[in-house]
């Protein structure tokens, strides 16, 4: 059964079918399903991760990433300190939540909207994780992000990037960076996750010094079959 939208390719608030599903109510646009990440504390559209306050995430400079984060909020610069740190292991879990239609979405619906595509071409946006000073070090080492590879499995895949040294002295003040663009590295969330391109749940991990963020390239996301 072919996606059902009700008026057809209407604007505004309606409710589509997908697959042989119950209905469902989101924001359509020009033959677009619209959804809107909800952020974290820090930040509407990203998650930043640091190893302390005085050798953070931000002592980078990384400004791809921070081009991406939009209406930060408190210390951004320096995020969530996980209680451990240089576990090599999952270290801060965190969830990625989204609206559309005027309500949160469900599991089940962002599971059913991430089947529309998996092509980069029928949708607006990519997601990312950024690393600051990992000393050169891969997964497990280094800092990474993983994503659960499937809703309630507690399996996670790791999505890394090697980023080199970013400096290794303390901060003289958490929002202030010692380099500016070194020691970063950006990269783009892969097809791994069984709600690609909407993940869901993940984890970050922060064994050196600096951090790891994840950020989106939009907060209004927009997905078409």
């Amino acid at each position: 059964m072919r996606d059902l939208y009700f008026p057809e390719n209407a604007d505004g608030t309606k409710w589509i079918s997908i697959g042989r599903s119950e209905p469902l109510q989101v924001t359509c646009k020009d033959g677009f399903v619209e959804l809107e990440v909800q952020g974290s504390a820090f930040s509407s559209t990203g998650w930043i991760f640091s190893e302390k306050t005085l050798n953070n995430w931000y002592k980078c400079d990384c400004s791809a990433a921070i081009g991406r984060l939009q209406d930060l909020t408190g210390e951004w610069y320096v995020g969530t300190v996980p209680e451990n740190v240089e576990t090599m292991q999952c270290e801060e879990f965190f969830n990625i939540t989204y609206r559309s239609g005027g309500h949160a979405l469900t599991t089940e619906h962002v599971t059913r909207i991430s089947s529309l595509s998996k092509s980069r071409s029928n949708r607006n946006f990519d997601v990312f994780t950024t690393s600051c000073d990992d000393d050169g070090l891969t997964a497990p080492d280094g800092h990474w992000i993983a994503l659960e590879t499937s809703p309630g499995s507690g399996n996670y895949n790791t999505q890394d990037c090697t980023c080199g040294d970013g400096g290794g002295v303390l901060q003289s003040a958490p929002d202030e960076p010692l380099s500016h663009d070194v020691g970063c590295c950006d990269h783009t969330l892969t097809d791994t996750f069984d709600t690609f391109p909407f993940p869901l749940r993940a984890c970050a991990s922060i064994n050196s010094g600096g951090g790891v963020a994840l950020s989106f390239s939009k907060r209004v996301l927009r997905i078409q079959e």
